[in-house]
């Protein structure tokens, strides 16, 4: 397990990322990479509305992003 210096958040397993930006919690690489953006040349973090427009997921439960659709009780707002 890891644990965030600044946030004190928590994550496990090999494909699991958290951003030392928005200190979000990704399944993986892939819904880390997809939370990044770029504008005119400067990378940012997606706010959390802009997250869940993309089709983004959060699940509650175990405090992370998915790219994709989770069963209906999992999806919540993080905040």
């Amino acid at each position: 397990m890891s644990t965030c210096r600044v946030c004190g958040q928590e994550w496990k397993g090999l494909t699991a990322c958290h951003c030392s930006g928005c200190h979000e919690n990704f399944k993986s690489i892939t819904g880390f990479d997809k939370h990044r953006i770029s504008e005119k040349g400067d990378r940012r973090c997606l706010t959390i509305e802009e997250m869940f427009a993309k089709k983004m997921t959060y699940n509650q439960e175990k405090k992370f992003w998915i790219t994709g659709k989770m069963p209906e009780g999992l999806r919540s707002n993080p905040k």
